[in-house]
């Protein structure tokens, strides 16, 4: 009977965790970034403000994406962009990771840089000027 009463009290305790993680907010600590040296100069075609409306795509598409996970690129401007949430954020939790990523993004690297990248614990975000693929 102890055996089944121990199993009971962690089964329990599995439980209470997994329903105390239902209405959690995305976890946005930081865990690190890239920022590419290079930046960009006035004789490039791509802009800080291009870089900006691409991010701000993928901010918005990502939560709405097939696995909470969304390339895009913008050939005539050369930039490629990924966003990418933890599956197990609703779509606002998504969102609002997104927005911290990207806030925690342009804070730390700005938009000047040719390239940049940040992982937060349940999203990352990355953008460059090549193509590029994060599949995991």
């Amino acid at each position: 009977m102890g055996g089944f009463l121990g199993f009971l009290v962690i089964l329990f305790g599995i439980c209470a965790a997994c329903w105390s993680n239902v209405d959690a907010d995305a976890d946005t600590f930081f865990l690190r970034q890239f920022c590419n040296g290079g930046q960009f100069n006035a004789f490039d075609f791509v802009t800080p403000a291009a870089t900006t409306s691409i991010l701000e795509n993928v901010i918005v598409e990502t939560p709405k994406a097939n696995l909470l996970n969304y390339y895009t690129d913008n050939t005539a401007a050369a930039l490629h962009a990924h966003g990418l949430c933890t599956v197990s954020l609703s779509f606002d939790e998504c969102a609002d990771c997104m927005m911290s990523a990207l806030h925690q993004l342009l804070e730390k690297c700005s938009n000047e840089h040719i390239g940049a990248q940040i992982q937060l614990r349940d999203c990352r975000l990355r953008y460059e000027t090549y193509p590029f693929r994060d599949d995991y």
